[in-house]
C-alpha cells in the first residue's frame, strides 16, 4: 500500500529493512522507526506508514479512528554512526586491548632477572654477580686521568 501510494520503487522486503515498530508496554501507541540513507525519504516513509496505519487500524478493529501524535520531521543530521561515541568506544577498546597485552606479556615472561630467581627456578646457589653497566655513566679505568695539555705540545710517553 505504501509502495502504491508513494510510488517509489523499493520492494516489500527492502521496506521491512528498513521499517521498525514498537508498542511500549500498557499502552495504545505505536513507535514507527525508519532507517534509510536519504533523511527525506525516511521521514516521507514514516509518515505515509503512519497514514496507512491508522486507516487499516480503523477498519479492521472497528473502534474510534487512531489520531496520530506526532509527524516525523526530517533530521538535520545523520543519527547513525555517532563519530563521538565510535571515538570513545574504539578509544577505550583500544586500551582495554593494550592492557590485556601488558598484563598477558607479564605474566609469560619467563626470563632470569635477579639471582633469588636462580635459586627459586634451579635451586642452585649463585656464587657472583656481574654487575650492569648504565649507558650514562662513564666506565671507570685504573689509570688517573691527566689534564689536557696546551696547543702545540705532546705529552712524552715514558
Amino acid at each position: 500500500m505504501v509502495v502504491k501510494n508513494l510510488g517509489i520503487d523499493y520492494t516489500y522486503t527492502e521496506l521491512q529493512e528498513m521499517l521498525s515498530v514498537s508498542n511500549p508496554k500498557d499502552t495504545r501507541i505505536l513507535y514507527i522507526t525508519v532507517k534509510s540513507p536519504s533523511a527525506a525519504m525516511a521521514s516521507i516513509l514514516a509518515n505515509e506508514y503512519a497514514t496507512v496505519a491508522k486507516k487499516y487500524i480503523f477498519e479492521t478493529m472497528s473502534t474510534e479512528e487512531p489520531n496520530i501524535l506526532s509527524v516525523a520531521l526530517q533530521p538535520t543530521r545523520p543519527v547513525s554512526p555517532n563519530k563521538t561515541r565510535t571515538v570513545m568506544l574504539g578509544f577505550i577498546l583500544g586500551g582495554m586491548l593494550m592492557a590485556g597485552i601488558f598484563v598477558a606479556g607479564f605474566v609469560m615472561d619467563d626470563k632470569v632477572k635477579t639471582p633469588d630467581d636462580i635459586l627459586k627456578y634451579s635451586g642452585l646457589v649463585t656464587l657472583a654477580v656481574i654487575p650492569a653497566l648504565r649507558a650514562n655513566k662513564p666506565v671507570k679505568t685504573g689509570r688517573p686521568k691527566e689534564p689536557p695539555l696546551p696547543v702545540g705540545q705532546a705529552r712524552g710517553r715514558g
